[in-house]
């Protein structure tokens, strides 16, 4: 499973963990300009990964001031919160009540 948050990060995760993931895109060489995502860290459960990533892009917020940190604190709220909830498409079409 795959999920993305962001550009820069996503989640993924195998038959035994969670592993957050960075974008990196390669300099130099005959592989230049290639996307690669890099594992940064494994966690055991999704909780785990999630609050692991919120932390470190929360340590990677550029912002100087505590009101800065504080908003993007809120706007990563809600991207997270818009990448794990689930869009279920249910046709209930045709479905007896």
């Amino acid at each position: 499973m795959i999920i993305p948050i962001d550009e820069n990060f996503r989640i993924s995760s195998d038959r035994e963990q969670w592993i957050i993931q960075e974008r990196k895109v390669t300099e130099t060489g005959k592989n230049a300009g290639k996307e690669n995502w890099v594992n940064i860290s494994y966690w055991g459960t999704v909780q785990g990964a999630v609050k692991g990533l919120s932390g470190l892009m929360i340590w990677l917020c550029d912002s100087e001031s505590l009101i800065g940190v504080l908003e993007y604190i809120e706007k990563l709220s809600t991207k997270l919160t818009q990448a794990l909830t689930p869009i279920i498409d249910v046709d209930l079409k045709g479905v007896k009540k």
